[in-house]
């Protein structure tokens, strides 16, 4: 039976974050024939991000977290991060593929939790299923030391020793 992941968009092109893989029942469409031809190119979905962690970048004014990196058949290209809202899940950016890969979003209520998922994409356009989601807390950052710089200097004038 075929598995398919579901996804929806809305007018303002709002995606919803993948589904987990769904089986379906195949009713009608084509028959199968005795040796079947693999479609073309790369199919296969590259690998779930897991290990979510919130605070890696502690000095970050907002909110920071990081995961795994995914693997895939080929190579994940990007991961596509979402922030749940009241109304369902909103794209909050898209992060290019890293052996450290993380997030950060600024802009945000300090003190308040917010919770994200991200799935991993291919070149292909594959996608994997949505990570657990991870609830992270907006931070205020380390202090940033005050802009201000002073320099000072005082000339003087070289005696030359008595003899």
């Amino acid at each position: 039976m075929p598995r398919e992941d579901v996804v929806a968009r809305d007018a303002a092109g709002n995606v919803s974050p993948p589904s987990g893989l769904i089986t379906v029942t195949a009713v009608t469409g084509a028959s199968p024939t005795s040796t079947p031809t693999p479609p073309p190119g790369d199919i296969l979905p590259p690998t779930r991000p897991a290990g979510l962690r919130d605070a890696c970048l502690q000095d970050y004014r907002g909110v920071t977290f990081c995961w795994q990196p995914s693997t895939d058949n080929v190579a994940v290209t990007a991961y596509d991060v979402y922030r749940e809202t009241a109304t369902g899940y909103v794209k909050a950016g898209t992060v290019a593929a890293s052996t450290f890969p993380n997030f950060a979003e600024s802009g945000l209520v300090i003190g308040q939790r917010y919770t994200y998922v991200v799935v991993a994409r291919d070149e292909t356009g594959n996608m994997s299923s949505p990570s657990d989601p991870l609830s992270a807390l907006a931070r205020e950052g380390l202090p940033m030391p005050d802009p201000v710089c002073s320099v000072s200097y005082r000339a003087a004038t070289a005696r030359r020793p008595r003899r």
